[in-house]
C-alpha cells in the first residue's frame, strides 16, 4: 500500500499532484467495487480528442467525472457531457461541455488562479437548471491542462484561452450567451 494513502473510500494524493486514485468508489459498478481506479491527469489529457468531437468519456475520464461529481449533472434533462482537448499557443488545454438537449443559451465557466474546473459543479449545476448549455476549462498550467503548475508566463494567454474557447462553442453551434 503506498505511503500516505487513506483507503476509506475517498482519495489517494500522490506523485505531487499529478497522479489520483479513487478508491472502493461507491458509484463504481459492483465488480469494480473494491478495485482501484487511477486516472493520470496527464495520460488522460493525451487520450482526449478535440473538444469539438463528442466522444463518450473513457473509464478514466469517468473516474475524474465522479471523483469532482460532475457526472451525471443534469441527468433528468438529458444532458450530453464530454471532455475534450484544445492545442492553444502550445499548451494543451482541456475543456468540458454539458449539453442539454434543447439549451437556451450557453454559460462560459472559468476558474480563478489555483483553481480548475473539477471545483465548480454548483456552478455547472444552476446552469443546467436555468437550460444553459455549460462550456468551461482548465486554464494553463491548471487541473488537467498543461503548463508549469500555477504558472503563466502572460496573463494575456489566459485571453487567448478564451477566444479559442468561444470559437470551440461556435463549431459546436452552442448558443449564443
Amino acid at each position: 500500500m503506498p505511503e500516505g494513502c487513506d483507503y476509506s473510500g475517498t482519495a489517494c494524493h500522490a506523485e505531487a499532484y499529478r497522479r489520483i486514485s479513487l478508491h472502493n468508489f461507491t458509484s463504481l459498478p459492483p465488480e469494480s467495487k473494491y478495485m482501484s481506479v487511477t486516472f493520470d491527469p496527464d495520460n488522460l489529457r493525451a487520450s482526449l480528442l478535440p473538444l469539438n468531437v463528442i466522444d463518450p468519456l473513457s473509464m478514466h475520464g469517468q473516474a475524474y467525472q465522479r471523483f469532482y461529481g460532475l457526472a451525471g449533472l443534469g441527468g433528468e434533462q438529458g444532458v450530453r457531457s464530454w471532455l475534450g482537448r484544445l492545442d492553444v499557443d502550445g499548451y494543451e488545454v482541456v475543456g468540458q461541455v454539458w449539453l442539454p438537449e434543447s439549451p437556451v443559451a450557453t454559460l462560459f465557466l472559468f476558474h480563478g488562479f489555483y483553481d480548475h474546473m473539477g471545483l465548480y459543479r454548483h456552478v455547472v449545476e444552476w446552469g443546467l437548471a436555468q437550460g444553459f448549455a455549460v462550456i468551461s476549462c482548465d486554464l494553463p498550467g491548471h487541473g488537467l491542462s498543461s503548463g508549469s503548475r500555477a504558472s503563466i508566463r502572460d496573463f494575456s494567454e489566459y485571453q487567448t484561452v478564451l477566444q479559442r474557447l468561444l470559437l470551440e462553442a461556435e463549431g459546436l453551434r452552442l448558443p449564443q450567451p
